[in-house]
């Protein structure tokens, strides 16, 4: 397994080298790639240079959705690995306008959720609370309820620092429902708890 996962990446990295592929959608899927290889292999710094090296190429040959991903998942390095909130902001603002040109309403959730959460560690709630409200509208438009379940924890988070702590028990309790439904545990577990804590404030 080991070889087999070392060949893929030698058989992307050929891909980059290649003189011949330089100016080549193959070449732009290959550094997409070759970034999420390398956040499998924490090794943050090389993933945020080849997906940078993807939204340069995507640029230059005007794949400009295929350029929207990129920064997207740039934007998601930055966020959970390179713990770089504001440059995650612009770029997932970034992202979103290239998504919601292409009406891509599932990458528009996504975007949606982690721009929110972006904001969240921002401290900035009242931006946090429009991206997530805006993504909420657009899961339950497309019926995606595990997308709607995650927005519905980071809302319910959001809305207790804004001291709303009765939306935020039912929107806690939305979640709750949701992942009991899909019998998905351990999200059922983290809102049920996140309900309790708040719940418990309430009996102050």
């Amino acid at each position: 397994m080991q070889l087999c996962c070392h060949a893929q990446y030698d058989s992307l990295l050929s891909v980059v080298k290649n003189p011949n592929n330089q100016d080549s959608l193959t070449a732009v899927k290959s550094y997409f790639l070759l970034s999420d290889e390398n956040i499998n292999r924490n090794a943050i710094d090389s993933a945020l240079i080849y997906s940078s090296k993807g939204i340069e190429l995507a640029a230059k040959l005007n794949l400009e959705y295929t350029k929207g991903k990129l920064i997207n998942q740039r934007a998601f390095i930055h966020l959970f690995y390179s713990i770089n909130y504001k440059q995650a902001v612009k770029e997932f603002i970034e992202a979103l306008a290239i998504f919601d040109k292409y009406n891509d309403q599932e990458k528009l959730i996504g975007v949606y959720l982690h721009l929110g959460i972006a904001n969240y560690e921002l401290k900035d709630y009242e931006s946090a609370l429009i991206q997530l409200k805006n993504g909420e509208e657009l899961a339950i438009n497309i019926n995606s309820k595990k997308d709607l379940g995650l927005i519905y924890i980071n809302l319910g988070a959001t809305l207790e620092k804004l001291d709303r702590n009765a939306d935020a028990i039912e929107i806690h309790l939305k979640a709750a429902a949701i992942f009991e439904e899909l019998e998905d545990k351990l999200n059922y577990s983290i809102s049920r708890f996140n309900y309790l804590i708040v719940a418990s404030k309430n009996l102050c």
